[in-house]
């Protein structure tokens, strides 16, 4: 029987209310931040401790005195007046870390002499040490009282945490460009780097745009050079839409952000369809957009009285503002001269929604609207005997039995598509085949540099077992202090790999360590001999780079459009096409094979083109 309600303990209550908005140490170092930056600091610093749960954050705001220490850290109490208006966090940021953590405050305020600290249980004492004026707040055992959190932080790796500040520092920068922030790891503190660190501007840097480079460039290494980031400018009225946009793919949606009047904007609603409107530009050198997207950083400014963070307010209010933000980005991806090698895409009609996933017929002859339905199989494959080859590029099957009255009768098989799957299958079942057998003998030895930036290694770094295992092997040159690159000593590859250029390979890195950081690619646990080895399994886990080295072998090998094949050698090829693990499908996604007619009552029916294959 379940116990009568009573009042919870208040420590109980405070941490269950904390852990609301707490949900992470990022949090904790995102909040304490905010309080810096509205202190007056030009300085921030935070060192984390993730190995033992903390961490500092040190800045150089106006700090305070022991009157103002004594009420700092209680719920309610806040230096900020009404007429600053209200924040989420006001009055309860370092409450709320101090219901899941022990903090203890130094600080000194600038007309001070001494410095005071606060301890966790809240005493304070004046420090007997010097110190400069403003405010070190250390964190320790953090989550000491939520276990559960605990381990959640404990299973979660460094460098994704290390991204989640990335981007609540950025966020922050974005709004403070002029803002220096340093953030360290007390475990790299004797190899002498920073995580990352943002440096005072430089005089000369004025306008918005170079200000948004070089805090990009700071906090996630991303520099003009390597991603192509190029600066827009577009303004209706008091409207005003500046940032940067690349030119370049990537393999990650997460460099796609716009932030309205200093917020960044999370809602669907309205980053789905900007994101679409620049994907209808494409590059003009033409590279395969699978998977990749461009990145882009976009600060939009309303009138004052528009609070353009609240997408949904916007629309409350019947702001104007989201049209107006649309049209501007329409604007520049349709003016090719403002960011360089965009060209913007014809505008597609919309088709009416088919079901890809049917086999459409329809009488003809007497405009009957019936339609028939199927869907064709792997199995029913055996049932087709060849007939000929057409036309010296398809080779025409017939059905030698029926199982309903809408299966296929004659199929028409593309030979070069044909072709190019069993080579495909053949290739990636020696490879991985000799990969579990013998993974050295696929390898070769190289000795050559790859510059990545010290984000990327951590990403790299963080995969490092699953790059050895496919032989992308390397080792880290000593590190230089304030630099932001690293440099990667490549010690082995695929030899299938030999003939690629580096920045190609650093390209394969990145978007590998991607794939597998976002699952679109699976972690080899440890590739079995045993006799029921299926090899199709490991195709999942190769990085994408060999896999499209791959298609492009088997489509270079395969047979071309006009080459004659007696009938024996169409029955041969048929014959291995059956034995393919995915028959349907070229190398590269396209039909291999199309239905053409079926068994039907009514005379002269015939199909159109919404037709589709399922494999078993």
């Amino acid at each position: 029987m379940v116990g009568e309600i009573r009042k919870l303990n208040a420590t109980v209550a405070n941490t269950i209310a904390a852990g609301k908005s707490v949900k992470c140490i990022t949090t904790a170092v995102g909040m304490l931040l905010e309080n810096s930056i509205e202190s007056g600091a030009s300085e921030v610093e935070v060192v984390l401790d993730l190995d033992h749960y903390a961490f500092t954050v040190r800045d150089n705001g106006c700090g305070m005195n022991a009157a103002d220490l004594l009420y700092f850290g209680r719920l309610g109490y806040s230096s900020k007046g009404a007429e600053s208006g209200l924040t989420r966090h006001q009055g309860r940021s370092v409450h709320e870390i101090s219901c899941l953590a022990k903090v203890t405050t130094l600080t000194r305020a600038a007309d001070d002499t001494f410095a005071y600290s606060k301890r966790p249980k809240g005493e304070i004492q004046p420090c007997d040490f010097a110190m400069p004026y403003g405010t070190s707040i250390v964190v320790t055992d953090f989550f000491f009282n939520v276990p559960v959190r605990r381990q959640a932080l404990q299973a979660t790796s460094k460098s994704l945490l290390y991204d989640k500040l990335r981007f609540m520092v950025f966020d922050q920068l974005v709004v403070h460009p002029d803002l220096q922030v340093s953030v360290t790891s007390a475990t790299m503190l004797e190899n002498g780097f920073s995580i990352f660190e943002c440096q005072k501007l430089d005089s000369a840097v004025v306008s918005e745009t170079e200000k948004l480079s070089h805090c990009l460039f700071s906090v996630f290494g991303f520099s003009s050079q390597n991603y192509g980031m190029k600066p827009v400018r577009a303004q209706f009225k008091s409207y005003t839409l500046v940032g940067l946009i690349s030119t370049e793919l990537s393999s990650s949606k997460e460099m796609q952000l716009i932030y309205i009047n200093g917020k960044r904007c999370r809602d669907k609603a309205l980053t789905k369809p900007i994101s679409q409107l620049l994907s209808n530009a494409k590059l003009q050198n033409g590279l395969d957009s699978r998977r990749q997207y461009f990145s882009y950083v976009l600060k939009f400014s309303t009138p004052s009285e528009t609070d353009g963070g609240n997408f949904l307010e916007m629309h409350s209010n019947h702001s104007s503002a989201v049209s107006v933000l649309k049209s501007l980005i329409s604007r520049i991806v349709n003016t090719g001269s403002k960011i360089g090698s965009w060209s913007p895409r014809k505008r597609k009609v919309r088709e009416p929604e088919t079901n890809l996933k049917r086999l459409q017929t329809r009488d003809l002859a007497n405009d009957d609207s019936s339609v028939f339905f199927t869907s064709f199989g792997k199995s029913e494959l055996e049932t087709f005997a060849v007939v000929d080859q057409i036309d010296k590029k398809f080779i025409l099957l017939r059905a030698t039995r029926f199982n309903n009255p809408n299966s296929p009768v004659l199929i028409l098989v593309d030979q070069h598509a044909c072709d190019e799957r069993i080579k495909l299958e053949s290739m990636l079942q020696e490879f991985i085949c000799e990969f579990a057998l013998f993974p050295h003998a696929l390898f070769a030895d190289v000795n050559f540099n790859i510059t990545v930036t010290l984000r990327e290694y951590q990403i790299i770094k963080a995969f490092e077992t699953e790059f050895f295992k496919w032989g992308l092997r390397y080792k880290l040159e000593s590190l230089n202090e304030g630099s932001s690159e690293v440099v990667l000593v490549m010690t082995t590859l695929p030899k299938i790999l030999q003939h690629c250029s580096k920045s190609d390979l650093r390209k394969l890195l990145l978007r590998h360590a991607d794939d597998l950081r976002l699952f679109r690619r699976a972690c080899v646990n440890k590739v079995s001999v045993a006799d029921n080895f299926e090899w199709w399994n490991y195709t999942k886990c190769m990085p994408s780079m060999l896999l499209d080295i791959l298609r492009s072998k088997a489509c270079r090998s395969a047979l071309t459009f006009g080459k004659e094949l007696s009938k024996t050698e169409c029955e041969l090829m048929v014959a291995a096409l059956r034995k393919c693990r995915n028959p349907f499908y070229c190398a590269h996604g396209r039909p291999s094979l199309v239905p053409v007619t079926t068994v039907c009552e009514f005379e002269g029916a015939g199909f159109n083109s919404d037709y589709a294959i399922e494999a078993d």
